[in-house]
């Protein structure tokens, strides 16, 4: 007899079901005895006992407050409590969050277990004894209510999802022992605003990818031990906090030790280059040197001036009993890269013009005097070239125009902001369309008139993101591609887009955000230069963009794929038609026939807007006037494309 797809799910989730409740009973009850209303389990040594679960499918349902005791006694025969086990307080299971709010933890307890605490949803204040050494992972998982967190000056391993989603935490308090902080260890505790970081020696703190992944660290103050702010601050993981406080008291280890802020310098012939040292302790006595001075110097401060081409080592030696030393290499090139300040004076004038024809004719390149380091050459048009297109942009430059193409440099990523002419367009469906089906939230047509504005020619990239973010990024798809790198990020909901904005603003000093619904429609379908196209840049669909066909052996990318391999729009952008949805700025609403100038969306609302479509859509979804309402939440294929 021939089953149904729906009988045979039916009976799978059965099955399911029938596990997931043994296992269940495995753990219910597990407990030795209960005293004062606490479930215990006895540990193989005879004479210690840890707090376990009471009941796990309603787990403590009246306890408000767990003052564990050090010890208990139970048909004569006393324990001491050294543990909280796995599960013990656990909120999972119950479909009401226990109502337990305060946990006092005492200086015999030496170990929290994994998901001890997990989904403990009324819980706001633990207080850890002096001697807890471990802290297992998700054992604080979604603890929403926890508002501080004072870690155990024992505890050497912050755990990967020990805190994640306690949205409410508003402080740590992190010890001078931790060895390694996991990965998403804090991820998404978004209202984080206070770090209290007692480590003396950042660098030697292993960081897991992105364990603060979600806290908005532009706004987050990182308190740090008197002497090591610029130690922090040239850390790659912690000088992402934008506010680094120099507040606590340094707590420092018997034997010194000196790290430099670089390892590295590449540089040229007349320019200075400060070297930072960090020592335990911060005042120790340094002496510097150079092994080839006729290469690079050093003076007593760390300054190191170059002097001709070739290679250097730079060492610092501290007057400690165990002589620490570091040590930085330092290259010398002949020429330099240079901004649209093409002779390096500091002005972008017509002495830049001039500089930029001499290149032309062959004339000279960088001044010998020139102080200042750019991240672009004279290329400044950055077609790779340098012709009367740099001189044109140079003198637009000079009288304010804006520049049809803009490049920042995002630590060593180059981000192409492509610039948007004001314009007036039909935005919505409109009649010459009428060869596709459009849905009734593109409806009506109705004229917008936009001012100028700059957009992202790719969607934001996996380098841009760890650029910008540093860590490990969302689990962004298609990551064994062998041009991962240029793979759109995705995963990201609008939250988090706006957070990852803050930071790029913030690193940058620019104003980047979301663009408009109207923004995105405008440039996609070519600005002033539009050929009226279904999708963006072409009538065939294939053309441009990654997306789902109808025939599933005909779709051979399976997921996201590496930005700019398709064809471009009139405006020289790329995958505005599939590849990931890329999220807008405005809540989601009706059309209205109203002529509107530079609109918004509505002024609050339940959905973003996202468009595009994306290589799981159809063709249809991928047409330039398609929009979706959606949810801010973690979907595979919503992405992001900047706007300023």
């Amino acid at each position: 007899m021939k089953t149904s797809n729906h009988t045979q799910l039916s009976r799978h989730a059965c099955l399911v079901l029938m596990i997931v409740m043994t296992v269940l009973t495995c753990f219910s009850n597990s407990y030795d005895f209960i005293v004062d209303g606490l479930a215990y389990k006895k540990h193989a040594d005879g004479q210690t006992v840890g707090v376990t679960s009471l009941d796990i499918f309603n787990n403590y349902p009246n306890l408000l407050e767990a003052n564990i005791p050090e010890a208990v006694t139970y048909n004569g025969m006393t324990y001491t409590v050294t543990a909280i086990e796995s599960l013990a307080f656990s909120g999972w299971v119950s479909h009401n969050p226990i109502p337990l709010t305060k946990v006092v933890i005492p200086n015999t307890v030496t170990r929290i277990s994994d998901d001890a605490f997990l989904k403990c949803q009324n819980l706001k204040t633990v207080t850890f004894g002096d001697n807890v050494e471990s802290i297992g992972s998700s054992a604080f998982y979604q603890c929403s209510s926890l508002e501080s967190i004072e870690l155990p000056i024992k505890l050497t391993k912050i755990e990967g999802n020990t805190f994640w989603g306690c949205s409410s935490l508003k402080s740590v308090t992190i010890g001078k022992n931790i060895e390694s902080i996991g990965v998403n260890a804090f991820y998404s505790c978004h209202n984080l605003l206070d770090i209290y970081t007692h480590l003396m020696n950042p660098i030697a703190t292993t960081i897991i990818h992105d364990p603060f992944y979600g806290v908005r660290q532009s706004l987050c103050s990182l308190h740090v031990p008197l002497g090591t702010k610029e130690f922090y601050e040239s850390c790659e993981y912690w000088n992402s906090f934008a506010n680094i406080v120099e507040d606590l008291v340094a707590d420092y280890d018997s034997h010194g030790w000196i790290h430099l802020n670089v390892s590295n310098v590449s540089t040229f012939p007349g320019r200075t280059h400060q070297l930072t040292a960090f020592s335990n302790p911060y005042d120790m006595d340094l002496s510097w040197s150079s092994s080839d001075e006729s290469v690079a110097t050093v003076d007593e401060n760390g300054i190191v001036k170059s002097v001709a081409t070739g290679d250097a080592v730079i060492t610092v030696i501290g007057n400690a009993s165990n002589n620490p030393t570091a040590t930085c290499q330092v290259t010398v090139k002949n020429t330099g890269n240079m901004n649209d300040d093409a002779n390096g004076d500091g002005l972008v004038d017509i002495s830049d013009v001039n500089q930029v024809i001499n290149m032309m004719l062959g004339k000279g390149g960088i001044s010998s005097d020139a102080t200042q380091e750019g991240t672009c050459s004279c290329d400044v048009t950055g077609d790779g070239r340098v012709d009367i297109s740099d001189v044109n942009q140079v003198i637009n430059t000079m009288l304010g125009k804006p520049k049809s193409i803009l490049r920042c440099l995002v630590n060593d990523v180059v981000l192409t902001m492509i610039h948007v002419d004001a314009g007036t367009f039909m935005m919505g469906a409109t009649p010459e369309q009428g060869i596709y089906l459009p849905e009734d939230n593109e409806k009506p047509a109705h004229q917008v008139t936009l001012s100028s504005y700059y957009i992202g020619q790719t969607e934001v990239t996996k380098e841009l993101w760890v650029a910008v973010m540093g860590g490990t990024p969302p689990n962004y798809s298609n990551p064994d591609h062998p041009n991962n790198d240029k793979v759109p990020i995705s995963s990201v909901d609008w939250d988090l887009c706006q957070t990852f904005i803050a930071e790029l603003n913030e690193l940058t000093g620019l104003n980047f955000r979301l663009p408009t619904e109207a923004e995105w429609e405008f440039a996609a379908r070519g600005g002033n230069k539009s050929q009226g196209y279904i999708y963006s840049g072409s009538n065939n669909i294939n053309d441009v963009a990654w997306y789902s066909k109808p025939n599933p052996m005909d779709n051979p990318f399976v997921a996201p794929q590496p930005v700019a391999f398709k064809k471009a729009n009139e405006l020289d952008l790329y995958d505005m038609s599939g590849n990931v949805r890329e999220w807008c700025q405005d809540w989601y609403g009706s059309y209205s026939s109203d002529e509107q100038i530079n609109p918004a969306g509505p002024s609050f609302g339940e959905y973003r807007v996202t468009r595009g479509g994306s290589v799981y859509d159809f063709s249809n979804r991928c047409r330039v006037s398609s929009r979706m309402a959606s949810s801010s939440i973690n979907a595979q294929d919503f992405g992001l494309r900047l706007a300023m």
